[in-house]
């Protein structure tokens, strides 16, 4: 099976709009075909939990993040954030 395993940087990136990278995350996820698959490890899922709960601000944006965490227990997710 052919995919991506998407490290901690690119799934904050992809979620977090105030980072520079954003963008170009969004963008190539978009570019990927439809049924790409798209994965996260747990140690990943972890790292990303883990910050938001030690997170001091709470923004929109980070509100936001945590309630799309349940969608990568999925093992497959929609492209475009």
């Amino acid at each position: 099976m052919r995919g991506y395993l998407l490290d901690t940087n690119i799934v904050v990136y992809w979620f977090d709009v105030k980072r520079p990278q954003h963008e170009r995350v969004v963008r190539h996820i978009q570019e990927l075909p439809e049924a790409t698959p798209l994965m996260i490890s747990a140690i990943t899922l972890g790292e990303i939990e883990f910050g938001l709960q030690v997170s001091k601000v709470s923004t929109p944006e980070q509100e936001a993040s945590q309630e799309g965490i349940p969608g990568l227990y999925r093992y497959q997710f929609a492209h475009g954030a």
